[in-house]
């Protein structure tokens, strides 16, 4: 079997028919189904690297930090090694925060 690469616009247009489709249910529904688009790196998102790597914002060194949709955590983990700030990731998917774990 190949790896084929992956479409990301034609993943997030699935991803928000899902969410459109099923509400809440959606993004269980999108982790059942491997749409994830923002996970097909298996790294924190390009941006948010870019950003806090960058001499652009003082960023704080101490205190806490909050990843709504966490996913599988890659970008909480990069806030707390990057920064040193004690993070929470939470997630609506409970398939999301089991791969979390």
């Amino acid at each position: 079997m190949t790896n084929q690469p992956v479409d990301l616009d034609q993943e997030r247009v699935k991803l928000r028919q899902l969410v459109g489709d099923f509400k809440e249910e959606g993004w269980e529904k999108a982790w059942e189904l491997n749409v994830l688009p923002w996970d097909k790196l298996g790294a924190p998102q390009p941006p948010l690297r870019t950003l806090l790597e960058s001499d652009q914002q003082d960023w704080p060194r101490n205190g806490r930090a909050l990843v709504p949709g966490c996913g599988r955590g890659y970008d909480a983990v990069f806030i707390a090694t990057t920064l040193g700030l004690d993070t929470l990731a939470v997630d609506i998917s409970p398939t999301a925060v089991k791969a979390a774990n």
